[in-house]
């Protein structure tokens, strides 16, 4: 049966999608020109004559492996795969022969290939996960079929190409990413978060291996975020040795990639790298942990990071991250409880509001900005009973949030329950002459947290 499912290994962008989230920063110089033969493959796609592009991107496969151009090789392999998903062949075929080709290749094209196996069949489960998760084990421990395939069948496949892909290390970490040329070709801001051929490859690896997803099929004694240590920074947490029975967990092995790119880039000179790194771990960390004070951890360890960068723009990003810390626990405040987290927004604003002053025009200082834009945000809801009788006050329930002051009127609506009301009913109401209107001011202490008045 022929599946139809888009192929999702993107093109060129297929090594842009994380380097974007660095936006903000320089953008990478590329040393190597465009091959003039892709634009005859552009022109026979665009009008879409799939089988004669994909007979010429297989001239250029051909052509770049007997050359030794592996920039050319691995841009044929991908573009290889979405004309083939066009032309009909199945994807497993696909795959099996982009593994094949990856295990004879050598550094870089193997591990970049082995990457975008292990996308490809996380994107076969996703797509055909209802039908899969339905499967039980064969008594033979299962085939090279996938078809047959168990959810922890694919989780294997996925793990271990993601995990081939980022071996040896001490090579692909002494590749600068800019060796991949064209491939990174754009606007894009790698250099400081993504600078070695190492980091690109295992964030792409990190993006599935965090996922839950992952984890289903996991043994009942599978490994957790249970202890204080994870929140550890620098050397405590970077050269500390991981050790776990089940080391093939998806979060195990997420922990151990995060470990290796902090260790990686703890001597920078510039520590914008690991300060990326090292947030997002505590970010995974709180969010899965299973600690009572995770949050007072994540802070603790966030007040610590800052410290070490009170001289770099990348302290700006720290403060966000603890200005939203600040932020997340105001939702815990009840005006009907006490004052307790009353002043947490506040705080939020304060340190974003530091943060641009600090560090003007950085990366940091533009979430903040964001970030104190929605904070002070004006809200309002009014809500009162669906009737009430005539000639009689009546009261109207009003939720508000940095509103000082609120109009009010009257309107009479001879409405027919028979008829439908005018497409624009708010506007209609708007544009009839009033019965009667008033204003009232509004208690705001400055707290920036929702209030309600009758």
């Amino acid at each position: 049966m022929l599946h139809l499912h888009p192929f999702r290994v993107p093109l060129l962008a297929l090594l842009l999608i994380l380097l974007g989230a660095c936006a903000g920063r320089k953008p990478l110089s590329t040393a190597y020109a465009s091959d003039p033969r892709w634009a005859v493959v552009d022109s026979l796609e665009k009008i879409g004559q799939y089988a004669t592009a994909l007979e010429k991107v297989e001239g250029i496969r051909e052509g770049s492996a007997a050359s030794g151009d592996w920039r050319n090789e691995f841009k044929a392999w991908v573009r290889r795969a979405g004309l083939q998903q066009m032309t009909g062949v199945e994807r497993t075929v696909t795959l099996k022969e982009i593994g094949d080709r990856a295990r004879t290749a050598t550094t870089p094209l193997a591990q970049l290939l082995h990457s975008i196996r292990a996308e490809g069949w996380w994107s076969y489960y996703s797509d055909e996960r209802w039908e899969i998760m339905e499967r039980t084990e064969l008594a033979d421990g299962g085939s090279d079929d996938p078809e047959t395939w168990t959810q922890q069948r694919f989780m294997t496949e996925v793990r271990d190409a993601f995990t081939t892909s980022l071996q040896p290390w001490d090579t692909l970490r002494a590749t600068p990413v800019d060796d991949l040329g064209e491939l990174l070709d754009g606007d894009l801001n790698a250099r400081y978060l993504r600078p070695t051929l190492y980091d690109l490859l295992a964030h792409r690896a990190l993006a599935v291996m965090v996922n839950p997803e992952t984890r289903i099929s996991e043994a009942s004694w599978q490994f957790k975020l249970d202890d204080p240590s994870w929140f550890d920074l620098f050397e405590p947490f970077a050269l500390r040795s991981l050790v776990h029975r089940d080391s093939t967990s998806s979060e195990f092995q997420a922990m151990r990639i995060l470990q290796r790119l902090e260790r990686q880039h703890l001597s920078d000179d510039k520590l914008d790298a690991y300060v990326d790194v090292a947030m997002n771990r505590l970010s995974f960390v709180r969010q899965r942990s299973t600690l009572a004070n995770k949050d007072s951890l994540y802070l603790s360890a966030l007040e610590l990071l800052r410290t070490r960068v009170p001289l770099d723009a990348c302290e700006a990003e720290v403060m966000v991250a603890i200005a939203e810390w600040h932020a997340g626990m105001a939702d815990q405040y009840d005006r009907l409880v006490g004052d307790a987290w009353k002043w947490e927004r506040r705080t939020a604003r304060e340190l974003c509001i530091a943060a641009v002053v600090k560090w003007p025009g950085s990366f940091g200082a533009r979430n903040a900005k964001a970030l104190i834009a929605r904070q002070e945000r004006p809200a309002l809801d009014l809500q009162s009973e669906q009737a009430s009788p005539p000639g009689q006050d009546f009261l109207a329930a009003l939720r508000y949030a940095n509103t000082k002051r609120v109009w009010l009127r009257v309107v009479k609506d001879p409405f027919d329950l028979n008829k439908s009301r005018e497409p624009d009913y708010n506007r209609w109401l708007l544009a009839q002459k009033w019965d009667r209107q008033w204003s009232i001011e509004l208690p705001d202490d400055g707290d920036l947290n929702s209030h309600l008045v009758e």
